[in-house]
């Protein structure tokens, strides 16, 4: 008939289409085992070959035709039964369909689809059983049973049409893979009960598999719902903890709302930490390139400039009645408006209104040197805003490492609002110079202090050290006998020489460290305490004095034969210690003038 002409003809149109598709196998390249990329025709062949190439051709292979060109069809049923070998292309869509599951209505269609497809092999398989059964078994299978039901008698010139058959055999796989059948159509034959067992095991399994993804699609359909949810409640838990005041409740709720709708609780940030950096300056370069399109200032700019700039921007978005700066805030970003209208305050009153594409905060690459400045004024979203910015840190950055740029962003820019304060940048600026006079006097002042306590301690040094050195040249230069008068009067100056060193050495008047200075009693010019300390040392030179006079006198005979060398070294020693103790007095005066 022409219906089986027609469908013949499309059944070898998609024959050609798998010859053709075996052609291009031997030109595709493919992934080895070392996960390197084989170009080689030779090795894609012989893969190929190795591989799917029996299946693919007997999928492929028109047994339509060639029964239809002998002109027999006794073995058309079971010879097209080698075109399920063409089933092997389900392998590649369930392989794709993990990679589009975030399409999850689509997925959802697929999968019924599926479902459907293989209902519709199992009817054809069921239709070719009941043929066979029909024709080998004095007409008991299921066929011949639905024409006897119908009063009609089977044969294969006679008897129901192809689409009443089909539909049947369709009803019934579908009704044994979702139930048990109603027993309206039925197995009678041991193959046909053999089939309807398979159909029901199957059934079952494709139920669990199709049906449970379905309601994992579902699940995921309203599973950016749900995350909506569970962040209301998290934020109402939060307002309620910390008893949140009810207009800002309030804020929070709307941006928790208006966040969401923006988003669809899709957090950037977060996605992008997993890719690599410089994958990611990509993706940032793609979402804000229509801010670098509209601004002069990023023309002509490296492209790694634009990158490095991509990564920084922020994007934030602000509810309507929210404030972006306040004034005398510190200006430590450049912002732009993405979307919205903002509203510029001082006071109470409107002086300026900002739309989409305007800027606002100040050119930190003309104020290069100088201080952070503070608002002028303050900065309200009077509509839902997305407002773009990037750091001050960042900006001045980026202009160092990139001399072009700073050049062509001093140019080009022009902020449409610059909130920096000049007045208040003045009193702040008068009030450091003030600070920094009053620390210079006070540094000054101290500077005076210390010079005086060194003019000072240089003069009392310089009286003291004469005196010292009057007194010991005195004492060496005088003329001695050998006798017991002159005995004592040498070792009257040894004593003295003993008790002057004990009395200076390491006295603070030598020490650098002027805050003890003061308390010295050397350093009082009447002296009062200095002839105390006197009489207590002649005392006990005179004590130590009689000690010796006594043991002289049991040892005059023996004293009297070394008198002359005595007298030698003692006026040696003295000599000695007294250029010793000169110079020692002379090193902390040389520390003090280098101070």
């Amino acid at each position: 008939s022409g219906t089986n002409k027609l469908l013949t003809l499309i059944d070898t149109v998609i024959d050609f289409i798998f010859l053709i598709d075996i052609l291009l196998n031997f030109r595709t390249s493919f992934v080895d085992s070392s996960n390197e990329v084989v170009y080689n025709p030779y090795r894609i062949a012989k893969n190929y070959l190795k591989g799917w190439f029996i299946l693919d051709f007997l999928a492929a292979f028109p047994f339509q035709l060639i029964c239809l060109i002998l002109k027999t069809n006794q073995t058309t049923v079971l010879i097209s039964l080698g075109k399920s070998a063409r089933l092997r292309r389900l392998v590649r869509i369930t392989r794709k369909v993990d990679m589009y599951s975030e399409y999850n209505i689509a997925l959802l269609l697929l999968l019924v689809f599926g479902f459907t497809l293989i209902a519709h092999w199992f009817a054809c398989l069921w239709y070719a059983i009941g043929v066979k059964e029909c024709t080998s078994q004095n007409n008991l299978g299921w066929l011949a049973k639905l024409n006897n039901d119908l009063n009609n008698t089977y044969n294969r010139t006679e008897g129901l049409d192809l689409t009443t058959t089909y539909l049947t055999a369709l009803y019934f796989t579908l009704s044994s893979m979702t139930s048990v059948g109603f027993g309206n159509v039925s197995a009678n034959t041991n193959i046909e009960r053999l089939f309807t067992i398979i159909i029901m095991l199957a059934g079952a399994l494709m139920y669990a598999i199709i049906f449970g993804n379905i309601t994992a699609i579902i699940h995921r359909l309203y599973s950016g719902l749900a995350r909506y949810h569970s962040t209301m409640r998290r934020v109402r838990r939060f307002i309620r903890f910390y008893q949140i005041p009810s207009p800002l409740r309030q804020r929070l709720e709307d941006y928790s709302q208006y966040d969401y709708s923006y988003t669809n609780g899709i957090d950037m940030n977060e996605i992008l930490s997993h890719f690599p950096e410089g994958l990611q300056a990509e993706v940032c370069l793609h979402l804000n390139r229509n801010l670098f399109a509209r601004n002069l200032a990023f023309r002509g700019v490296p492209p790694g400039c634009l990158r490095t700039l991509s990564l920084k921007l922020k994007t934030t978005r602000y509810t309507p009645g929210n404030y972006i700066i306040h004034y005398g805030d510190e200006i430590v970003n450049l912002m732009w408006i993405e979307r919205g209208t903002l509203e510029v305050l001082q006071g109470d009153k409107v002086i300026f209104v900002l739309g989409k594409c305007d800027s606002f905060g100040e050119n930190f690459g003309a104020v290069y040197d100088r201080l952070v400045g503070k608002s002028c004024a303050s900065v309200r979203a009077l509509t839902y805003c997305d407002i773009q910015s990037i750091s001050r840190e960042d900006m001045l950055s980026s202009m160092r490492a990139y001399p072009e740029f700073h050049r062509s962003f001093n140019r080009n820019f022009k902020v449409s609002f610059n909130l920096r304060d000049l007045e208040l940048e003045e009193k702040d600026l008068s009030s450091s110079l003030c600070n920094l006079s009053q620390q210079r006097q006070d540094v000054l002042e101290k500077l005076k202090q210390k010079n005086s306590i060194k003019s000072n301690t240089k003069k009392f040094n310089k009286k003291t050290n004469c005196r010292i050195d009057n007194s010991l040249n005195r004492e060496v230069n005088r003329d001695s006998v050998i006798s017991a008068d002159s005995v004592m009067s040498d070792y009257s100056l040894a004593s003295k020489l003993v008790s002057s060193q004990n009395l200076f050495s390491g006295h603070s008047i030598y020490v650098t460290d002027h805050s003890t200075y003061e308390e010295n009693p050397l350093n009082k010019e009447n002296g009062n305490f200095y002839p105390s300390l006197r009489e207590k040392q002649k005392e006990k030179e005179l004590d130590q004095l009689r000690l010796w006079l006594d043991n002289f006198e049991k040892a005059k005979g023996d004293i009297l034969a070394i008198l002359k060398l005595l007298k030698f070294e003692s006026e040696k020693i003295s000599l000695k210690n007294s250029r010793s103790f000169k110079a020692s007095l002379e090193v902390p005066k040389k520390r003090k003038k280098s101070i």
